[in-house]
């Protein structure tokens, strides 16, 4: 703001948003759907869910509209090779736990 006369006040305000990441073992057919779903932009949803137990506040989270940003590879001599995909998250929608 260049000035703060009562006509100009203001407040500048982002969308709620979150990062996470998700590394995948690279076996089978999930880093290439995983892979094109970076390539062509298209958003997913990931829902967790309490299994057993009442320690938890949540008994499910839904994280919808999450992008992936970006996908790196990690290759190694023994053992299987992992990708990370990076992913930003528009919006959760938390059910408490009863």
């Amino acid at each position: 703001l260049h000035s703060l006369e009562a006509d100009n006040v203001a407040h500048i305000v982002q969308p709620e948003t979150f990062t996470f990441t998700m590394t995948i073992k690279a076996i089978g057919p999930v880093v290439a759907q995983l892979t094109d779903i970076a390539r062509t932009h298209t958003g997913f949803t990931v829902a967790v869910s309490e299994k057993t137990g009442t320690d938890w506040t949540f008994s499910n989270v839904a994280f919808n509209d999450c992008y992936i940003t970006s996908v790196a590879n990690n290759i190694v001599i023994e053992g299987v090779p992992t990708t990370t995909f990076n992913c930003i998250c528009l919006e959760a929608i938390p059910t408490a736990s009863t």
